[in-house]
């Protein structure tokens, strides 16, 4: 779990240096509900949570 938690710190900071960082322009900036964070990106077929025993099929 810290692994993955040290692929998400990097992969955000990347995001951050790429988008500008500090330096980016505020006006770009926008708030989010949690509503419509779901719509973007809630899709429940993309990367499904399987337990081992259902993976295999995925996998192929």
């Amino acid at each position: 779990m810290a692994l993955g938690i040290r692929n998400l710190v990097h992969l955000w900071e990347s995001a951050w240096a790429a988008g500008g960082g500090r330096s980016a322009d505020t006006s770009d900036l926008v708030g989010f509900s949690e509503a419509d964070l779901r719509k973007r990106y809630a899709d429940r077929k993309f990367v499904p949570s399987l337990d081992l025993n259902h993976v295999g099929p995925e996998l192929e």
